[in-house]
């Protein structure tokens, strides 16, 4: 997992791990639960903030594609401007 290498090779930094589906999300949480510099969120990077779904439903678990939902759903979206102040981020590379 990408966040594990980064959380690895930049110690000091702040890592943040972005995955909107459920059962991936359960298993990034475990995998990082050692890592106190990631920071885990359930929900899909985006342009805007704003309610997203699985596209695909049906593909295999590394496969999803999300597009936005007009209707409420349980996977929401964040912006790379609302993550950073959200989180009173002063640098950030991607």
């Amino acid at each position: 997992m990408a966040a594990i290498y980064f959380a690895n090779k930049y110690r000091t930094a702040r890592v943040f791990a972005i995955e909107p589906e459920k059962e991936n999300y359960v298993q990034m949480l475990k995998n990082t639960a050692t890592y106190s510099n990631i920071t885990c969120l359930r929900k899909g990077l985006w342009h805007k903030s704003c309610c997203l779904e699985i596209k695909n439903k049906n593909a295999d678990s590394y496969g999803f594609q999300v597009i936005e939902s007009c209707e409420p759903t349980d996977i929401t979206a964040i912006s790379i401007y609302d993550l950073i102040k959200k989180y009173d981020l002063h640098q950030i590379d991607i």
